[in-house]
């Protein structure tokens, strides 16, 4: 049977990732990435004021161009009155339309952050059906006899993954993505950043796979 084994075939797990990649930015509006999901859902609450205030912009589309202004003609109270009016007179000819496509009407509001939840609730749902259907869902306390035999068992196993969550996530914050971010996303969309960051993710993960080997 196709999901019978322990790993799905590549194929499949390609097109899945496909599809949740497309599926995220379709049904969402912004790219798709686990890392920056869930750090939504951790601030969700300035997330949600956030939200409020695209709202409230998207309403009344001159909204943001008349605080725009507004802010802009506040700092320009201390040149002289000449030099003032016309630095004016040019800020308003180039403020665009605000019904024109891309002006302050286009104003993009975020998802709420129950939707950020959503999607990490329905990852997890995802792997408990994977393992489900390939017959190898059971609970355990451990990661396996694989990461016992590297680092061994108990507290100090514990204690290398959570060292490795740490390391995981100050890496995540300082490449701007994750392997689902960077990797799927990144790469689809040709950025270039995100071919150096995955490069990066699977270049240090061979590395240290072939140190454990000699060390461990």
């Amino acid at each position: 049977m196709l999901l019978s084994a322990n790993f799905w075939p590549w194929w499949l797990g390609a097109l899945a990732l496909a599809l949740v990649g497309f599926g995220y930015f379709f049904a969402l509006g912004i790219p798709c990435g686990v890392s920056g999901v869930f750090g939504r859902v951790l601030n969700w609450r300035s997330q949600a004021a956030a939200r409020e205030v695209e709202l409230k912009m998207s309403a009344n589309p001159g909204a943001m161009q008349e605080q725009m202004m507004a802010e802009a003609l506040a700092a320009l109270q201390d040149l002289p009155e000449a030099e003032r009016a016309e630095v004016e007179a040019e800020l308003r000819a180039q403020q665009p339309d605000a019904c024109a496509p891309g002006g302050a009407s286009a104003t993009r509001v975020r998802p709420h952050p129950a939707a950020h939840l959503l999607f990490l609730l329905s990852l997890m749902a995802g792997g408990f059906l994977a393992a489900a259907l390939s017959g190898t869902w059971g609970v355990t306390g451990g990661m396996g006899e694989t990461y016992a035999a590297f680092f061994g068992r108990g507290a100090s196993a514990w204690l290398v993954m959570f060292a490795g969550g740490i390391c995981v996530g100050v890496g995540t914050m300082m490449a701007g993505g994750c392997t689902m971010g960077h990797g799927i996303t990144g790469n689809s969309n040709l950025q270039l950043g995100s071919f150096l960051s995955t490069a990066a993710f699977f270049g240090t993960a061979v590395v240290v796979s072939f140190l454990l080997q000699v060390v461990l």
